[in-house]
């Protein structure tokens, strides 16, 4: 999802959402089958599974990127009154196994250097500072490419807002808050 937010051209044309929705579907499937095999393995490996904070983050992953499959699946038509609200939702689940994704490789990261450190191996420290800089990374392309999504967004509704009220008056602005939000309108 981070790689195709800011893809394309923007604005809103032809068939870049289309593109873009295809590029989505198959990555997110391909991130929740990966999920389930990683799940699958863990599970089959370690007996006192949930005794950690990355086992129990972990499975919140997995049950959230269940969820995100299953709400895809399950989108409303484009003109269905249930659209806007399946989009928000849609959008903030996204955001929420984004971040319990983070966070679980983080804390598996560390868990993996105290395993380490109690085997008197070399390399602690080394996931640890590549799970923080991997944070870091994350965090700030992120936030680089939602910023740049508003602005867009800004700019391009204030524009078509003042274009149909004055070619239609106070209904054009009404027809208008009626769109979608969004170009990328998956």
């Amino acid at each position: 999802r981070l790689l195709l937010r800011g893809g394309g051209s923007g604005g809103g044309g032809g068939k870049q959402p289309v593109v873009w929705f295809q590029l989505h579907r198959g990555l997110m499937a391909g991130a929740v089958l990966l999920t389930v095999a990683g799940a699958t393995v863990s599970y089959s490996m370690v007996e006192e599974h949930h005794s950690y904070t990355h086992s129990v983050l972990g499975t919140a992953m997995l049950a959230g990127c269940v969820l995100q499959g299953a709400g895809g699946a399950i989108r409303p038509a484009k003109d269905s009154p249930y659209r806007r609200a399946w989009r928000r939702a849609h959008r903030a689940g996204g955001h929420v196994v984004w971040a319990v994704g983070l966070a679980t490789a983080t804390t598996g990261a560390f868990l993996y250097d105290d395993l380490l450190a109690e085997r008197e191996q070399a390399g602690g420290g080394v996931a640890k500072a590549l799970a923080l800089v991997m944070v870091g990374v994350w965090a700030a392309v992120w936030a680089v490419l939602e910023v740049r999504a508003w602005w867009r967004h800004e700019s391009s509704s204030d524009g078509a807002a003042k274009v149909e009220t004055r070619a239609h008056g106070s209904a054009g602005v009404r027809a208008r808050r009626a769109e979608p939000e969004s170009s990328h309108d998956c």
